[in-house]
């Protein structure tokens, strides 16, 4: 048979040694050489994002600084397990993607729509498991703030804070921002509670000022702390790139015309199916026999 000849079965044409060649989808004829079948150009495609990999979080651990050894962290160790999951279901999205269009028992169609359908459930199982890992972190860091926090409006009495209150509010902004960096250096529980326990305005600085204090009085008052948050900020935005670059490679394995007209179809069919199925389930479309 001329390789060159269109074939016009669906799945296979016979070679001459009596096996089923399978067919170049790009070009409708045989492929005796290469014997791929769909998507041979895809395979590229399919590779699952370099961003998606637990080392995204690893890398954020804290290390001894004259051995070099990693420092033990809880919410590290748990973010990293999830992401080492959910790359293992996007490189399974991948595999199943690739043995599906090469699988010859599927026609062309068929075996589109059942490729972009098992990516898209693996790939929503992999976006649990990046949202699971955000968790954790998020989790770290709202207990990290929690327990090392600036001093509360109960270190002073009320009268006593509406006082420093009102005299730091008619300082100018440079007095005043000297005053509560000594506060800071000195560790003035008293003042800082007035200072940081209330609203920005009741001493005419700005809610962003406010929050710049604030850290500058924990990256004192808690350096580790203080640190290990940066860190945990730094993996939760490198999960979140993951999240993102997982996202564009299903839509880029996706964005085949004819991938995503073959999805569109079988969903149809199926939805289809289901509503002949609830009609005929619904007793008021039967009619009795006299």
């Amino acid at each position: 048979m001329n390789a060159d000849k269109p074939i016009t079965s669906a799945e296979h044409s016979e070679g001459g040694d009596g096996s089923m060649l399978p067919i170049d989808p790009a070009s409708g004829r045989t492929n005796p050489r290469g014997r791929t079948t769909i998507v041979q150009a895809k395979r590229e495609a399919a590779k699952p994002p370099l961003d998606l990999h637990e080392s995204v979080v690893s890398k954020y651990f804290a290390r001894e600084p004259i051995t070099g050894k990693i420092v033990p962290d809880a919410a590290l160790s748990k973010a990293g397990q999830v992401m080492g999951e959910a790359t293992a279901m996007a490189e399974q999205a991948a595999a199943s993607f690739t043995d599906i269009c090469r699988d010859p028992r599927f026609t062309k169609t068929q075996a589109m729509a059942r490729a972009g359908q098992s990516v898209n459930t693996l790939t929503d199982k992999a976006m649990g498991k990046i949202g699971d890992a955000q968790n954790v972190i998020e989790e770290a860091l709202h207990q990290s703030l929690n327990a090392n926090t600036y001093p509360s409006a109960a270190k002073v009495n009320a009268a006593y804070a509406a006082e420093i209150r009102s005299v730091l509010r008619e300082l100018s902004p440079d007095k005043r921002s000297a005053v509560i960096s000594q506060a800071i250096t000195d560790n003035d529980e008293q003042v800082l509670a007035a200072v940081l326990g209330g609203h920005g305005f009741l001493i005419g600085e700005t809610a962003e000022s406010r929050e710049s204090r604030i850290a500058e009085y924990r990256q004192k008052k808690y350096p580790a702390a203080f640190e290990r948050e940066a860190r945990l900020k730094k993996a939760r935005a490198a999960i979140e790139r993951a999240r993102n670059a997982l996202r564009g490679w299903r839509a880029k394995t996706l964005n085949d015309s004819d991938i995503a007209k073959a999805v569109r179809e079988a969903n149809a069919a199926r939805h289809a199916a289901l509503a002949a199925d609830r009609a005929a389930d619904n007793p008021l479309n039967h009619t009795e026999n006299e």
